[in-house]
């Protein structure tokens, strides 16, 4: 017999039992937002609110004296203790992008992956170090209106287009909801607000490949996009940059055609 977790009401599952396992905080170290294990993004209100009907399992509501507070229940599991999940705000956005520094966020973002992975066939997914990040639907949604300008943008400074294009995808591919209030589409309108970002890319890819020229260092594909991915020059091509150079590269030429 399947037994399955929820709230029933007459009979009826009305709700299925939901585990944060991420939690933002502000400067101060208070929890602002709370991420579910069905990737639901809850303010402290909405998380309360849920908390009262039950729904947020091994946590409990604390009234203080400046509000309502939510608790882990106590237990010897530092999986599931609300401090260990917990993740500046201000930090967050750059720990997304890079899950390994991390070990909360790499378990978020491995999390993620499966979840996705779960919603989309493998090949409608793209995939970073292994982990899925990013179904392909929204990276032509986010890249395809900007084709034009990442071929002028290439033309302009001499670069190969569908590098500047597999660069842009990596970063696209690496947004994540840092900000519970932003929807992942209007993060990337954040990331490719409009051309100036394309000409931006393309200008400093341009610079790097010039610079390690006159350095006498090496300019294949590989480097130069693991110099761009680090922000600082490196001898070697590192992981991401190999993959930029490769997978999305040639990804980023299927879309241009």
């Amino acid at each position: 017999m399947v037994k399955l977790s929820g709230i029933f009401e007459w009979g009826v599952l009305v709700a299925t039992f939901k585990q944060i396992i991420l939690v933002i905080t502000n400067s101060r170290g208070a929890s602002q937002a709370f991420v579910t294990d069905d990737f639901q993004y809850l303010l402290l209100k909405e998380a309360i609110a849920l908390m009262k009907r039950g729904v947020l399992k091994g946590v409990h509501l604390v009234n203080g004296l400046s509000g309502t507070y939510i608790r882990s229940n106590n237990n010897n599991a530092k999986e599931d203790n609300l401090v260990s999940l917990s993740v500046p705000a201000g930090s967050l956005s750059k720990q997304i992008k890079l899950p390994e520094e991390n070990e909360r966020v790499s378990l978020y973002a491995d999390a993620y992956g499966k979840f996705l992975e779960k919603k989309f066939k493998r090949n409608e997914l793209v995939y970073l170090s292994g982990l899925a990040r990013i179904p392909k639907k929204d990276v032509i949604k986010r890249l395809r209106p900007l084709l034009n300008a990442i071929n002028l943008a290439a033309e302009k400074y001499e670069v190969d287009p569908n590098l500047l294009a597999a660069i842009l995808i990596d970063e696209i591919a690496r947004v994540g909801p840092a900000d519970p209030n932003i929807s992942q589409s209007e993060l990337y309108d954040l990331l490719l607000d409009d051309k100036v970002s394309v000409q931006f890319a393309a200008a400093y890819l341009s610079f790097i490949e010039k610079l390690r020229e006159r350095r006498n260092l090496g300019t294949s594909a590989a480097e130069v996009a693991s110099c761009y991915s680090r922000g600082k020059f490196s001898d070697q091509a590192n992981s991401r940059g190999t993959q930029i150079a490769t997978n999305l590269r040639r990804y980023a030429r299927e879309l241009r055609n």
